[in-house]
């Protein structure tokens, strides 16, 4: 079955965010000063049809609580409306997460289309691949920013579409189309996944890439045996082939102008913890600049009791640090304490309640799919929760949440997550009588199932 208009541009555009992140970030309408967001004009463009979609409102409260949310979009909504007179249009934009966390219900109406959640894993399996491709420009981004496209953000500072920051979700593209691979199981699998993986990591020179390989890792060895030795063969013959690679003589600079070796990798995940070795001072100093930032927002949140519980508000940097571009970084490079700085302990609540309980609807359908021998279904699921995860990692050292770029896609898949348990229960009742023998998924094929 097709899906609809709506429903295409919605992928079409969910898909540019997390191929080309900051840069599509930064496109709006008009095109220059302040103007809406892509993602703003599609959240519109989906509650223009909201008297329409409203019969399945009592669907979706009945999969979660519906109270908690509400109550963050009423109260994170007004408090960025109070401040739009001081701040201006800095205010919404501070408050795009609750804004766009909206978007679940958008995953939820979605998915409500009957073939729509297939249409979703074709169109994911391109996207993968897209950004796989993307991911591998990276070592060529200089001259090709010099002849593709810029763009000039709302604060002033030019970014160019091959530039460093339009990479940011390139590596959890790639850790997501390895665990896709991995869960097939065949060979030729596990060595395109060594190969990515050693990519990703001798290259990219995070440390948030680090932890997310590292959960991701995690992940597989509660999900499934077998997948689990496929990433550990893929993460131990990567960074043999690392290991072999700098006694080559060979000599290939990555992200951070380091060449790529073990000795660069140990220190450089070490440098989390904030200890110092040559090679990753700046990385070092750079935990310590963060946890300087954390200690002023909490000083001015714990100066009254009115900011503790309601937080800072929006439309002001919570930090006055500049980056490489001049521009004034905003937040404190972990979503988790923007989210109680801004919002206060109310908010903070409201959000952990709120994962709580889609966290909760996750394990209800995939326990079902479970029961009824569904493979497919677990490894759709399992497939979600993987991004989920990385997001969280994300969020650790960096404002994910506080980027349209992962924000969107987070809780669209979320919606869909919650539309899918009724759909899965749907239809696993249908075929709870039919006799057939428990489904073995090649996850590599099951796009097209």
């Amino acid at each position: 079955m097709k899906l609809s208009l709506r429903q295409s541009i919605t992928l079409f555009i969910i898909g540019a965010y997390l191929i080309l992140n900051w840069f599509f970030m930064l496109v709006r309408f008009p095109p220059v000063g302040s103007g809406v967001p892509f993602g703003e004009i599609l959240l519109i463009f989906w509650f223009c049809f909201l008297f329409k979609d409203l019969r399945w409102l009592p669907l979706f409260t009945n999969n979660i609580i519906f109270v908690p949310f509400l109550i963050w979009w009423i109260f994170g909504i007004t408090k960025a409306l109070l401040a739009v007179p001081e701040y201006g249009m800095w205010a919404l934009r501070d408050a795009n997460h609750v804004i766009e966390s909206l978007f679940v219900w958008v995953g939820f109406v979605f998915a409500s289309t009957p073939g729509a959640v297939d249409r979703l894993f074709v169109w994911l399996r391109w996207v993968l691949a897209l950004g796989v491709l993307y991911a591998f420009s990276y070592p060529w981004r200089e001259p090709l920013a010099a002849i593709g496209p810029s763009i000039i953000s709302a604060s002033g500072g030019v970014i160019k579409l091959f530039s460093s920051p339009t990479y940011a979700t390139s590596p959890i593209l790639v850790i997501w189309e390895v665990t896709r691979r991995l869960i097939g199981g065949h060979r030729k699998a596990v060595l395109f996944s060594t190969f990515l993986l050693a990519y990703i990591i001798g290259i990219f020179q995070a440390r948030t890439i680090y932890l997310q390989v590292i959960a991701v890792f995690l992940m597989l060895s509660w999900h499934r045996p077998k997948a689990f030795k496929n990433m550990a063969l893929a993460m131990g013959a990567g960074l043999f082939a690392i290991i072999l690679f700098t006694q080559s003589g060979i000599e290939i600079k990555g992200r951070n102008g380091e060449i790529i070796s073990m000795d660069y990798i140990t220190s450089h995940f070490i440098a989390i913890a904030g200890v110092e070795h040559k090679g990753v001072q700046l990385g070092a100093k750079g935990v310590d600049l963060r946890i300087g930032w954390w200690k002023k927002i909490f000083d001015k949140l714990t100066s009254s009791k009115t900011n503790l519980f309601f937080g800072l508000g929006y439309g002001f940097p919570l930090v006055d640090f500049r980056g490489w571009d001049g521009v004034v970084v905003r937040e404190p490079h972990n979503s988790f304490i923007s989210i109680i700085g801004r919002l206060g302990v109310l908010g903070a609540t409201l959000f952990i309640w709120i994962h709580v309980h889609m966290v909760r609807a996750w394990f209800r359908v995939y326990n079902l799919c479970g029961e009824k021998g569904y493979g497919l279904g677990r490894d759709r699921l399992f497939m979600f929760m993987v991004f989920f995860v990385m997001i969280w990692v994300y969020s650790i050292g960096e404002d994910a949440f506080e980027k349209p770029y992962a924000t969107i896609p987070y809780y669209f898949f979320w919606g869909v997550v919650l539309h899918y348990r009724i759909h899965l229960k749907n239809y696993l009742l249908s075929k709870v009588q039919e006799s057939r023998p428990r489904e073995s998924i090649n996850y590599a094929n099951s796009y097209s199932s």
